[in-house]
């Protein structure tokens, strides 16, 4: 009897006692720019897309790749979207025709941006990167209207894959 007691009490003070944050910061309230809220729309509906895409017809420039994935940002600092696509297509007139692809779907998205965010989008309000994965880095990026390639001067990724490695206690 005093057992189920003190098991009912221990589990009134673990249900009834306060959460701790660890980080404090973490737990800021903060107004979000509706920059950032376009970025989170964008990386849902963009993501569901991306799938679409990975289905297209056979012989087109994307069959036979593995699938690509799409990441949105707010840049505040620059005030635009950016946007990785990451996948592993190397020639780099595929890669933009994927870029222009991706644009072309964000920008089709304005009557709804504008309806849930007051924001219209233009094309100088897009950053796009081409992530390949398979040399892990940035190839080709689109901002100001037009494709960059990088070419020998490529972006190398802050964590090279295969170089994570697990600290001993």
């Amino acid at each position: 009897m005093n057992r189920s007691f003190f098991i009912i009490g221990l589990m009134f003070l673990l249900v009834t006692s306060p959460i701790w944050a660890g980080n404090a910061s973490l737990s800021q309230t903060q107004a979000v720019p509706a920059g950032e809220r376009v970025a989170n729309y964008l990386q849902a509906v963009v993501q569901s897309e991306g799938d679409i895409i990975n289905f297209r017809n056979k012989g087109d420039v994307f069959s036979g790749h593995a699938p690509h994935r799409f990441s949105f940002n707010y840049d505040p600092d620059q005030q635009v979207i950016d946007g990785y696509v990451i996948g592993d297509l190397d020639d780099v007139s595929d890669i933009e025709k994927m870029l222009d692809l991706t644009r072309k779907i964000v920008l089709s998205l304005n009557k709804k941006i504008q309806k849930y965010y007051g924001v219209k989008l233009e094309d100088n309000d897009l950053v796009l990167d081409y992530f390949n994965v398979k040399i892990g880095q940035e190839v080709v990026k689109y901002t100001n209207g037009q494709y960059i390639d990088n070419g020998k001067n490529l972006v190398p990724t802050p964590t090279p894959v295969g170089s994570l490695k697990m600290q001993e206690p």
